[in-house]
């Protein structure tokens, strides 16, 4: 990602369950073995499996595992509104792409909303201006591994696969 998100994501996971009377906190270890699982909901729902099995059915009924995910988004947004430090060197990528007049383009896991929430507060309002095309997972009924959004990005650019080049962090994000 472009910025360190994983502490934001865990505290907005921790703050959730805090707000929902729940007595779950994720410490970084589980968080980081948590993080094998893709999306905010199904992490949720497999540390119910393993801590509150006999009530999980009873938390899907009752849509409370949804209505976690939804506070959690909540937070997590509004952290990432208060700042999240970019990964060293990503500003000045941005930049260089695009004084080199390249397309630039975005294709995240993340929602719309996270994404321009971290763009308005690294550089400001003008910076959505800077990408040519952006995915996020609100675009694609797969996300990463899968490689949907990568191909609806280059889509969206009019790029051929050969004439792109993507730069990822995460092994989900290089087997797209």
């Amino acid at each position: 990602p472009l910025a360190e998100t994983e502490a934001l994501h865990r505290e907005a996971f921790n703050e959730d369950f805090a707000r929902h009377a729940c007595d779950w906190h994720w410490d970084r270890a589980r968080y980081h073995d948590l993080l094998a699982i893709e999306g905010g909901l199904a992490r949720i729902r497999a540390h119910a499996e393993k801590v509150a099995p006999r009530e999980l059915a009873n938390l899907e009924h009752a849509g409370a595992l949804e209505a976690m995910h939804a506070t959690k988004r909540e937070i997590f947004v509004s952290l990432v509104e208060q700042g999240a430090p970019l990964r060293p060197g990503v500003a000045r990528l941005l930049r260089d792409v695009r004084s080199s007049r390249l397309k630039l383009a975005a294709c995240t896991t993340s929602t719309r909303e996270t994404f321009e929430a971290l763009i308005l507060n690294a550089f400001g309002f003008e910076a959505l201006d800077w990408f040519d095309a952006v995915v996020t997972r609100e675009d694609v009924d797969a996300v990463k591994p899968d490689p949907a959004p990568y191909r609806l990005t280059l889509e969206r650019l009019g790029v051929a696969p050969g004439r792109a080049v993507a730069i990822e962090d995460s092994g989900r994000g290089v087997a797209a």
